[in-house]
């Protein structure tokens, strides 16, 4: 499996062309740090999007559940974005916020966007 890192000024532009190229994909969210352990926030929802607001510093998640229910996640003051990729397909995206706390998003079927994209 493949990883990048990518620089805090290219968040917004490639989380919008992710979230574009999304369509309905199936994704687990995980949150995890050494203070709160390794927790499942949701799973076997449809990803409907990730945005990045460089003004407010702000990440957002924005999922829809079995229930139809919009769910938001929010990560404030997000320090590092890591893109995992399979086979040339992103896999997952890792967000740390500024306590240490990973936010994990699993697609269920790897989404085919270049991770420098």
């Amino acid at each position: 499996m493949d990883t990048q890192t990518l620089e805090k000024g290219q968040w917004q532009s490639y989380l919008d062309n992710f979230s574009k190229a999304l369509g309905a994909c199936l994704t687990e969210l995980e949150v995890s740090g050494l203070d709160i352990g390794d927790q499942i926030e949701v799973e076997g929802v449809t990803l409907n999007g990730i945005s990045y607001d460089p003004k407010d510093d702000i990440v957002t998640i924005a999922m829809t559940s079995k229930d139809d229910e919009n769910v938001e996640h929010i990560i404030r003051q997000p320090v590092e974005l890591v893109i995992q990729q399979e086979g040339g397909h992103v896999a997952s995206l890792t967000i740390t916020d500024n306590e240490g706390h990973k936010q994990i998003a699993r697609l269920k079927k790897p989404l085919a966007l270049p991770a420098g994209d």
